[in-house]
């Protein structure tokens, strides 16, 4: 496992570059998110994806949300999209929103557990974006802690163990609130909060008044 310590006051493109090597050879790198820390594969590697469920012991049915670095990248992953759809990214992302819709059926099953809808997040965290654009990819990223376990606002907080099984981390230090991001499926109608985050269901009731 390699650890850079990230100074957002030094060249970051530079700094991020080893993890992103990592990433496009297969590999699973811990990043920083506004919210917590992710561990994250490039979303069309199944071998890699798999191993994110191994170093996290957690259950194959329990899909990834996959990282974006740009609002274009959404019209790649999900299909059918609504309308009103594009009020919430234009208000919300990016932002601690993960917004769930049909897939593209190219989008591997292991990411999304077999199901025809994918969770996609565009992360507002420098380094988060930094690493994705340089990275090529997109990235399927749980929170970097075991199943069951609190969710990691820092390095210190994931575990010895986990961190062992992973090829490289990224540490920006202290991340946001530690508070999840929403989870909100936009595939019915109304659209259901699946996972009450940083966002509320208040904030979001001003662009969907239906939900």
């Amino acid at each position: 496992m390699n650890l850079i310590k990230i100074n957002l006051q030094e060249n970051l493109t530079r700094l991020i570059a080893p993890a992103s090597t990592v990433i496009k050879k297969g590999g699973v790198v811990i990043f920083p998110t506004e919210t917590v820390y992710g561990i994250g594969a490039d979303a069309f590697n199944e071998t890699a994806i798999k191993r994110i469920f191994e170093i996290k012991g957690r259950p194959e049915n329990n899909p990834l949300s996959i990282h974006i670095a740009s609002k274009e990248a959404i019209k790649e992953i999900a299909v059918e999209v609504p309308d009103f759809i594009y009020k919430i990214i234009d208000n919300f992302l990016p932002g601690p929103l993960t917004i769930v819709l049909k897939k593209n059926p190219a989008i591997p099953a292991v990411v999304t557990a077999g199901k025809n809808t994918v969770g996609i997040r565009f992360p507002a965290h420098t380094v988060a974006l930094e690493f994705i654009k340089q990275s090529g990819c997109y990235i399927a990223a749980p929170s970097a802690n075991f199943s069951e376990q609190k969710s990691p606002q820092s390095i210190a907080e994931i575990p010895k163990e986990l961190l062992e099984k992973t090829d490289f981390v990224l540490d920006a230090g202290l991340t946001g609130s530690g508070i999840s991001s929403t989870v909100v499926d936009f595939t019915v109608s109304p659209p259901k909060i699946l996972r009450q985050g940083k966002i509320t269901l208040e904030e979001l009731k001003k662009f969907i008044p239906f939900i």
